[in-house]
């Protein structure tokens, strides 16, 4: 889920977090790095050309998350740009899984977590637009829990699962 849980009021016993620290009174661990870059069809891309700077990104429509997903890249990065190139914005999801499905779909182009976008069938990764330098991934906790034996294999496992995938960006 996207919505962000208030591990202080125990909404949720874990959190994955992509950000540059767990949060104020709260206890976790870096688990990897998250990088984006920005995709498109192939389809799109061949009609339309690949973008190589972008000022070039005026000719696409584009894809991206709500705005009310701060944590997130995807919606960040296309905020920074809003209105300063001409831009389209032709699809808002409020999940990356939206998000990948319109770009793979060719509705537009968009930012996506490397570890889903390289997956895309059909999905090409524009590189010569770079997004930024990848995030921090935390798994947090809140102080209480960070002794409990179910809790902390969790947390092992999901860091050794986010590693494995982050090898892939």
């Amino acid at each position: 889920d996207n919505n962000v849980v208030d591990l202080v009021r125990r909404q949720a016993d874990i959190a994955v977090r992509p950000d540059m620290r767990p949060g104020d009174g709260l206890v976790g661990q870096r688990a990897g790095k998250l990088a984006h870059a920005l995709y498109g069809a192939a389809v799109l891309l061949e009609r339309h050309g690949l973008p190589q700077s972008i000022a070039d990104l005026h000719r696409y429509a584009i894809c991206t998350l709500t705005p009310t997903l701060p944590h997130f890249t995807a919606s960040n990065w296309w905020k920074e740009l809003d209105g300063s190139h001409g831009m389209r914005v032709t699809f808002i999801a409020n999940t990356e899984t939206a998000l990948a499905a319109a770009i793979a779909a060719g509705v537009g182009i968009g930012v996506l977590p490397r570890f889903i976008g390289d997956r895309l069938d059909g999905v090409r990764r524009l590189s010569s637009i770079q997004i930024g330098e990848p995030v921090d991934i935390w798994l947090i906790t809140h102080p209480k829990l960070r002794e409990n034996a179910l809790v902390r294999s969790l947390i092992r496992t999901l860091a050794a699962a986010i590693r494995k995938d982050s090898r892939l960006s």
